[in-house]
C-alpha cells in the first residue's frame, strides 16, 4: 500500500467515512484512539510534555541508575546508527523519552519537531507510533510513513521494543528504533530482530540481577571521589562501564571494546571470568594513552547471579595513591597525640619536650622503658606531630614473628621467592609504611641474620623484596622500642653494634611508674573520666587509703598496671569513691601493714588471714604467669609449624584469630 493511498485512508477515517482498503488492524485501532483522544493530524511539532511521574522517576537514584546501564547499552549501536542516518532513543515504562543516540544531524532534524528527550509517545499525546503500539500490545511493534497519525511523522518509519524483566515480568522502559521512510529497507525488520534479542540478552543478565545492581551501585557511588581506576567488564570481556579516575590517570573512550584488546598486559584477570574467584591486590605494568609503562597494583574481583559469573570489576591503584592510603585500607592508623600523654613530672615533660622536637626531623628514634611505660603511645603520638602524619602508623613486633617469617613481612617478597609465596609477591611493611612511620616494638629480639639487612634498608632507603633484585625508594621514619638493655645484649653478641648506634639517633627513655608518683593523682582522674565513661559509672575519686597504697606500691606493671586497677575499681565501685576493697587482693595486702594485726579489717578477715591468701593469690599469679609463657611458646611452634598462618593456627588451638592476635601481644 502506498504512501498515498493512506494518506487518502487516514482522511476517510477523520470525516467517518467507510475503509474498504487493506489495512493493518492495529493501525485502523490506534487511528481511532487518536482521533477519539483529539490528537491533531496536521501537527507539524510534538507536544513537548513529561508527565509527572516520569519527571520524578528521572530524579530517582534506581531508576538513574537503569538510565546510566541503558547509556551503556544504547552506545554498542551508535556505528551501525551513524551508517544508517537513524536514531534510537529509550523510554521510560510510560514512553518519555530520557536517552537518545544516533546519527548527530539526523537526530537535529528530529530535535527541530520536539521529537527528543523529554517527549511523551502515549498515543493521546502524539497519536500512532511504535512506541505506542508495543505499549499496548506488549510486543515488537513497527510503524512505517503514513501509517502514522501525525502528519510530521509519516516521513519516518519507528519501531519498537519493551526493555522487560523475563522473571518478574516488569517493564523498565522502551527501545524506539527511527529513521527516514525513504531509507527503510527490508533490512530494517532484520535490525529490529537483532535489537529486539540483544534487548533481551541485555536485560536477562544484567537488570533481573540484585548482586550486579548492587555492585554497580557501590561503584558509581564511588566512582567520583574514588582513588583508584574502576573498569566493569561483562561476561564475554567487553568493557562497560569505567570510572573518572581511570578516564584521566590511565585512559579513557574505550568502552563497549574488548578488554584485553585495551589491556593486553592483564590477560590474567580472565581468569577470574573462567573461575569465579578473586584475584588478589598485586603490582602489573600497563600502558597508558601515551604508549608510557605505568606501574600500578591490580585486583580484580567476579560478579555473580545463581552462582554463575556474570562479569567482573577490575581494580587498578596507583603505588603513590596506595601507599598514601595504606592507613585507611589496612586499619594501620595512629590515635594518639602528645595531649594523651599525661603527666607533669618533670623528667616526664623534659622527655616529652625532646619527643616533640623529634618528631620534627628524620632521624631514628629509640624509645626504652620498662613494660607498661607507654612506649608506643609516644611512638603514636611522634608520628601525628611529625612530617609524616598523613601516612600509615604500622606497628610490629619483633618479638612475635617467628624468625623464618620476619624477612618477608618486613621486606616483602616477589613471586616465586619461596615455597607458598603468593602469586605476584608481597610489598613488606617498609614499603607499605611509605611516606608513613614503621615503629620496631621489642626490637632487641630481631634474629641477628635480619640486623644486617635492616641495617641497609636504614642507610639506604631502598628496601629490595626476598628474591627480588630491584631496590625501592621508600621514605619512612622510624621509631624503634625495647625494654631490654640493648647494650648487655650487645656485649653478648644478640645485637649488632652498627645497628644500635643506627637506631640510636635520639633516645627516649620513659621512666617507671614508680619514679614519678607525683603523676598519678593526673593519671587516676584521667583513667577515672575514661572509664566513667565507657562504663556509664560516676566514680569521682578514689580513698585516701588508696591514694597511700597507690604512693607505696611498686607498679611492675607501670601506667598500664594503674589504668588497668582503676578501670577494675570503676567497675566494681558501688559508690562514688574507690576504696580498698575495690583493688585486687594482692594490692590490698600493702594496706595490711598499717593496721594492727588483731583488728578486723577487710571482708571480715583479721590481717593474718589475708597475709595467707596474698600468699596463695600470689601462687595463682605465678601459676597463671607460667601458663602463659608456655601458652606463647606453643603459639609462636604452630606459627614456625604453619609458616606464619595465623589462621591454621588459631584452628589447632581452638581460638578464634582476634583471641590469638591478643595472645601475641601479651
Amino acid at each position: 500500500m502506498n504512501s498515498e493511498t493512506m494518506r487518502n485512508l487516514g482522511s476517510a477515517l477523520l470525516t467517518d467515512k467507510p475503509i474498504s482498503e487493506s489495512v493493518r488492524s492495529d493501525i485502523l485501532e490506534s487511528w481511532a484512539r487518536s482521533h477519539n483522544a483529539k490528537v491533531n493530524p496536521q501537527a507539524t511539532i510534538l507536544p513537548a510534555y513529561m508527565p509527572t511521574e516520569a519527571a520524578s522517576k528521572l530524579n530517582d537514584e534506581g531508576w538513574q541508575f537503569r538510565k546510566e546501564q541503558t547509556r551503556i547499552f544504547v552506545d554498542r549501536f551508535y556505528d551501525l546508527l551513524i551508517k544508517l542516518e537513524a536514531a534510537i532513543f529509550y523510554t521510560t515504562s510510560d514512553l518519555t523519552i530520557i536517552i537518545q543516540r544516533g546519527n548527530e544531524a539526523f537526530l537535529k532534524k528530529l530535535n527541530s519537531f520536539n521529537l527528543g528527550i523529554g517527549t511523551n509517545l502515549q498515543e493521546k499525546y502524539v497519536g500512532t507510533n511504535a512506541a505506542a503500539l508495543a505499549y499496548l500490545s506488549h510486543q515488537e511493534s513497527y510503524v512505517l510513513g503514513s501509517e502514522h497519525y501525525i502528519n510530521v511523522l509519516k516521513d519516518y518509519a519507528t519501531c519498537a521494543v519493551e526493555a522487560i524483566n523475563f522473571d518478574d515480568k516488569t517493564v523498565y522502559g522502551y527501545f524506539v528504533f527511527i529513521s527516514s521512510r525513504d531509507r527503510y529497507t527490508e533490512y530494517h525488520p532484520l535490525i529490529l530482530d537483532l535489537i529486539t534479542q540483544v534487548t533481551k540478552y541485555y536485560l536477562n543478565h544484567m537488570w533481573d540481577n540484585s548482586e550486579h545492581i548492587m555492585m554497580n551501585d557501590l561503584l558509581y557511588q564511588n566512582a567520583e571521589d574514588s582513588n583508584r581506576g574502576l573498569i566493569f567488564v561483562d561476561q564475554n570481556g567487553f568493557i562497560i562501564r569505567t570510572n573518572p579516575w581511570l578516564d584521566s590517570h590511565i585512559r579513557s573512550g574505550f568502552r563497549s571494546q574488548k578488554f584485553l584488546d585495551i589491556f593486553p598486559e592483564l590477560a590474567e584477570t580472565m581468569d577470574c571470568l573462567q573461575t569465579g574467584q578473586n584475584l588478589p591486590l598485586k603490582e602489573v605494568y600497563i600502558r597508558d594513552s601515551s604508549g608510557k609503562k605505568v606501574n600500578i597494583f591490580m585486583e580484580c574481583r567476579p560478579s555473580k547471579k545463581n552462582g554463575q559469573v556474570i562479569g567482573m570489576i577490575v581494580s587498578l591503584i596507583d603505588k603513590k595513591v596506595l601507599y598514601k592510603h595504606t592507613a585507611q585500607l589496612s586499619n594501620y592508623n595512629a590515635y594518639f597525640t602528645f595531649a594523651d600523654l599525661i603527666g607533669s613530672n618533670q623528667r616526664f615533660d623534659s622527655i616529652k619536650t625532646t619527643a616533640i622536637k623529634a618528631a620534627k626531623n628524620p632521624c631514628s628514634i629509640l624509645i626504652t622503658g620498662e613494660s607498661g611505660t607507654g612506649k608506643e603511645l609516644f611512638a603514636q603520638a611522634i608520628h601525628n606531630g611529625g612530617n609524616h602524619k598523613n601516612g600509615p602508623f604500622i606497628s610490629i613486633n619483633c618479638a612475635a614473628i617467628p624468625k623464618e617469617l620476619i624477612g618477608s613481612e618486613l621486606f616483602g617478597y616477589i613471586e616465586g621467592a619461596f615455597t607458598g609465596a603468593r602469586k605476584g609477591g608481597s610489598p613488606g611493611k617498609f614499603e607499605l609504611a611509605h611516606k608513613g612511620t614503621i615503629f620496631l616494638d621489642e626490637i632487641g629480639e630481631m634474629p641477628y641474620d635480619m640486623q644486617s639487612v635492616l641495617l641497609r634498608v636504614l642507610e639506604e632507603r631502598r628496601v629490595t623484596r626476598l628474591g627480588g633484585n630491584h631496590p625501592t625508594p621508600i621514605d619512612v621514619k622510624i621509631i624503634s622500642a625495647t625494654n631490654k638493655d640493648l647494650w648487655e645484649r650487645v656485649a653478648s653478641k644478640k645485637f649488632r653494634l652498627d645497628l644500635f648506634y643506627r637506631l640510636n639517633t635520639i633516645k627516649i627513655e620513659i621512666p617507671p611508674l614508680r619514679e614519678r608518683l607525683d603523676d598519678i593523682d593526673m593519671l587516676v582522674n584521667y583513667f577515672l573520666k575514661q572509664f566513667n565513661l565507657s562504663l556509664n559509672k560516676h566514680v569521682t575519686s578514689v580513698s585516701p587509703e588508696v591514694y597511700k597504697i597507690f604512693e607505696e606500691y611498686y607498679w611492675p606493671g607501670n601506667v598500664r598496671e594503674l589504668r588497668n586497677v582503676i578501670e577494675r575499681g570503676v567497675a566494681l565501685c558501688s559508690s562514688d569513691t574507690i576504696d580498698v576493697d575495690d583493688l585486687p587482693l594482692e594490692m590490698q595486702g600493702s594496706y595490711l601493714s598499717y593496721i594492727p594485726d588483731d583488728e578486723i579489717t577487710i571482708h571480715g578477715q583479721t590481717r593474718q588471714t589475708i597475709y595467707y591468701d596474698k600468699v596463695r593469690s600470689s601462687e595463682r599469679l605465678l601459676e597463671k604467669y607460667n601458663q602463659q609463657i608456655n601458652e606463647k611458646k606453643r603459639i609462636l611452634e604452630l606459627l614456625e609449624k604453619y609458616n606464619g598462618n595465623k589462621t591454621r593456627v588459631a584452628k589447632e588451638l581452638g581460638i578464634t584469630r582476634t583471641t590469638l592476635y591478643k595472645k601475641l601481644q601479651y
